[in-house]
């Protein structure tokens, strides 16, 4: 019969190693206009490799007047990987991008800011994920039905790393019954969300927040664009924060 400090030290932890470790550096606002955040990493001891994930922020959405609309969406960050070898007491900055503005202009909006990280130690930036294209804005020309927009497909842009994703944008459809009835397709970061109107007994102006009911996807989602039929202004809504996810042997 087996004893109890065998029974025991059957029970005993086994060696595996040493497991990857990680921890993510990111706003904790979810808001419009939310600042980035940065921190200085020290490398621990018997750390010899770093990977770092990045997610640029997202695009923010035009805002639209008198007979605008999107002619696109804004695109979601970026994405960028970058693994490098290190050793004890080596430093990074890791910062991570805050989210973008409701935007009260209309036309092209410009880039959201980056997430990037920073080698202290060598003096050189070795990884970055370019924030999103703002969206774009136009009248709608030959009627609402069959108009066109000479704003087509975005994507974000390029980053620094060994491997580099752009981000992507969505796009806005009206249709030829009604042309209050819009459909918002909003896309990057973490997924895509869509979501048709049937504006026929209502007007069509709306802030990009009133069009999607929800915050854009978090994170690195790019925002929903105005949608004015005449009377005042309204604004897009704000892109969403980037995010950095840090792992280490």
């Amino acid at each position: 019969m087996p004893s109890l400090r065998s029974l025991l030290s059957d029970l005993a932890p086994v060696p595996i190693g040493n497991p990857n470790k990680s921890f993510y550096v990111r706003t904790t606002e979810t808001g419009a206009g939310s600042g980035g955040c940065c921190c200085l990493w020290t490398t621990p001891a018997g750390v010899t490799s770093v990977s770092f994930e990045m997610w640029g922020a997202g695009g923010g959405g035009p805002g639209a007047r008198c007979c605008e609309r999107a002619g696109t969406m804004a695109t979601g960050g970026s994405y960028a990987l970058k693994t490098v070898s290190t050793v004890a007491g080596c430093q990074f900055r890791i910062c991570s991008a805050g989210s973008t503005s409701c935007n009260g202009c209309c036309g092209i909006i410009g880039r959201a800011s980056p997430s990037y990280v920073v080698d202290i130690t060598a003096g050189s930036t070795i990884g970055c994920a370019i924030g999103g294209t703002g969206g774009c804005s136009q009248m709608t020309r030959g009627g609402f039905c069959y108009g066109y927009i000479c704003c087509w497909g975005l994507t974000s842009g390029t980053g620094l790393g060994d491997i580099v994703m752009d981000g992507t944008g969505g796009t806005s459809i009206t249709t030829c019954h009604c042309n209050t009835d819009i459909h918002m397709i909003r896309a990057g970061g973490f997924g895509s969300e869509s979501k048709s109107s049937g504006w026929c007994a209502k007007t069509a102006t709306g802030a990009g927040d009133y069009h999607m009911c929800t915050v854009p996807a978090w994170p690195a989602g790019g925002g929903a664009s105005g949608r004015a039929c005449g009377g005042g202004f309204c604004h897009g809504q704000h892109g969403s924060a980037g995010f950095i996810k840090v792992s280490f042997t």
